[in-house]
């Protein structure tokens, strides 16, 4: 053995053809069926994966927009039914103040 095998040769042009023959495009039955450049469809796969993330990303970031929107809004709301109930509270006082006032200005003048 000095360092040159023989079969090297012959394994080395197996392994060469054999991956040749994975690109060449294979007929059977009418049809032309061609194998996939790995490198492409690994590439394709990446660039697939990412525009994904970057979809699913904006879909979440989107989420909780609008997830702060009604949160703001509903925020606004509850203040302003807050407010609405105060001025119906504060209108009722008042007329029930301008009632018993005027029921006694009734017994003043009665007396």
């Amino acid at each position: 053995m000095n360092g040159t095998d023989p079969a090297m040769p012959m394994l080395t042009h197996l392994t060469t053809q054999t991956q040749q023959d994975k690109t060449q495009p294979r007929h059977s039955d009418g049809f032309t069926m061609i194998s996939p450049i790995e490198s492409r469809r690994s590439k394709l796969h990446m660039m697939v994966q990412k525009e994904e993330e970057n979809i699913q990303r904006s879909e979440y970031c989107e989420a909780r927009e609008r997830h702060l929107v009604e949160l703001s809004q509903a925020k606004l709301q509850k203040q302003l039914r807050k407010e609405e109930m105060n001025r119906q509270r504060r209108q009722a006082e008042e007329k029930e103040y301008e009632r018993m006032k005027a029921k006694q200005q009734e017994n003043v003048r009665e007396c």
